[in-house]
């Protein structure tokens, strides 16, 4: 993980850095970068430089294998949550509207995607 990546992630998790929130069910687990007690929402950070591998259409550029790693991703985290809230935090604007187009193609619900400005 990049330094500034690490950084966002504390900024967001409050973590310290390496930290991982890992969560087991029914034999599978998924790693959330934190879990906000308050509001009772796993977490999951997404830094600077994901944008640029989609086109104008919010679609994957031929190129990017990331896509299908997000998709396996927050099926896995949304499986494994069994109910409990999730959000992601993004550091692009722009990787709003393309998470939530990626997750509606793919049939994943529950995960919501918010901007965060980074630090």
């Amino acid at each position: 993980m990049s330094p500034r990546s690490r950084a966002f992630q504390h900024q967001v998790t409050k973590a310290p850095a390496g930290w991982v929130y890992r969560v087991w069910r029914n034999g599978e687990k998924a790693d959330f970068d934190g879990f906000e007690l308050d509001q009772r929402v796993l977490q999951e950070t997404k830094g600077l430089g994901y944008d640029k591998h989609f086109d104008a259409n919010l679609e994957p550029k031929e190129y990017f294998k990331g896509a299908a790693r997000l998709v396996r991703q927050a099926q896995r985290q949304w499986r494994v949550a069994n109910g409990i809230a999730i959000r992601w935090h993004v550091a692009e604007p722009r990787m709003v509207p393309i998470l939530e187009k990626l997750f509606r193609e793919n049939f994943i619900t529950g995960i919501e995607v918010v901007f965060t400005p980074p630090p």
